[in-house]
C-alpha cells in the first residue's frame, strides 16, 4: 500500500508517518508539504490513500484542492482533515463530490489511540 501524506506542519507529517508505518509495516509513505508537491506524486499513479490537511496555505489547500484531486485522481480514496468544524465547513462539505472529512480530533482518535 503507498499512502500520501498532505500536510505544511512538517511535525505533522513525521506523527501521522510514524504512526502508519507501526500499524501497516509494508506500506509505503510519501510526504508532501504543499499541494503541487501532491499532484506530482499523484500523477506517477502509485498512491493507494491520501491522508491531507484541508487548509493550506495558498492554492495548496481548501476546497478547491480537494476537487482537483477528486476529478483527477477519482479512484484514489481521500481523506481529509481539519482542526475544526465551523457552519460554513459544514455547508461546503454538502455541496462536494464525496470524499472522507476528519475532524482532528476523530484522526487522533483513529490513528492514536490504542
Amino acid at each position: 500500500m503507498h499512502i500520501l501524506i498532505i500536510d505544511d506542519h512538517d511535525f505533522v507529517c513525521a506523527g501521522l508517518k510514524a504512526t502508519l508505518m507501526e500499524r501497516f509495516d509494508d506500506a509505503q509513505i510519501s510526504i508532501a508539504n504543499d499541494g503541487s508537491n501532491a499532484l506530482d506524486i499523484l500523477r506517477k499513479g502509485s498512491i493507494n490513500l491520501v491522508i491531507s490537511d484541508l487548509f493550506m496555505p495558498g492554492s495548496s489547500g481548501g476546497f478547491s484542492f480537494i476537487d482537483l484531486i477528486c476529478k483527477n485522481h477519482p479512484k484514489v480514496p481521500s481523506l481529509f482533515y481539519l482542526p475544526q468544524r465551523t457552519p460554513h465547513i459544514s455547508a461546503s462539505v454538502l455541496l462536494l463530490e464525496p470524499w472522507d472529512l476528519l475532524l482532528s480530533q476523530h484522526l487522533n482518535a483513529l490513528f492514536f489511540q490504542r
